[in-house]
């Protein structure tokens, strides 16, 4: 491959995904080797998880079956972030929307905020769609969006959209339009936890029905 550019680093982003997967009691391999990676972070950088911080059923109720795993999860994936002093974010997957829909979304920002002491960490805010927009710095800029909110089934959720900016999935793809027109001539980093492509499973192999709601314990189906 070819040597980067001998310049000097403007910002740096760290991403992950599906980072809720811990055994109990341990931590996974991929977060061990982020926090190594985080202690020699610059403080003009970002940890971006996103989504599927709890799986398989997100975080329920303290009084659910599967919280303490859940919480457990949870934990390994922030007790890394000890000392970092760069931005974190939490964006939700279609895991974190399985346990009460947008209530469950809720109740795992509250934990994230709470267990680290800070606001703004969880986004798109209060189970809403975003767009949620950050300038991380003078070039790079920052668009997240919750895909699982445009693919979830509204009918169950009568408060989906309470409270939140975005009412329906026609407006949500103008605005995305709109904040990311706000970057031209600048670098500018959409994340969801849908990718826009892949080779993986969420790609264009599969059927539309698989692709939007994919069966995680199903065999891919040609």
């Amino acid at each position: 491959g070819q040597n980067l550019p001998a310049k000097k680093l403007d910002y740096k982003v760290y991403l992950i995904g599906d980072a809720g997967a811990s055994p109990k009691g341990m931590r996974s391999a991929a977060l061990e080797a982020l926090r190594q990676a985080l202690q020699n972070a610059p403080k003009n950088s970002a940890v971006i998880f996103l989504g599927n911080n709890a799986i398989p059923d997100g975080l329920p109720g303290k009084k659910e079956k599967g919280f303490k795993k859940a919480a457990h999860q949870l934990k390994a994936q922030l007790d890394i972030l000890k000392g970092y002093q760069g931005q974190i974010i939490f964006l939700p997957g279609n895991y974190d929307w399985a346990a009460d829909g947008v209530d469950g979304v809720r109740r795992q920002q509250k934990f994230i905020e709470e267990y680290l002491g800070r606001e703004d960490v969880f986004l798109p805010k209060d189970g809403c769609s975003g767009p949620e927009v950050k300038e991380l710095s003078k070039k790079l800029g920052l668009l997240i969006l919750d895909s699982q909110w445009y693919m979830a089934d509204w009918d169950k959720e009568p408060e989906i959209n309470e409270s939140c900016e975005t009412l329906n999935r026609s407006n949500f793809m103008d605005e995305a339009t709109d904040a990311a027109s706000d970057f031209i001539g600048k670098n500018l980093l959409v994340v969801a936890h849908h990718p826009l492509y892949s080779n993986g499973w969420h790609d264009d192999h599969y059927a539309p029905r698989d692709h939007l709601y994919p069966p995680s314990d199903a065999k891919p189906r040609r």
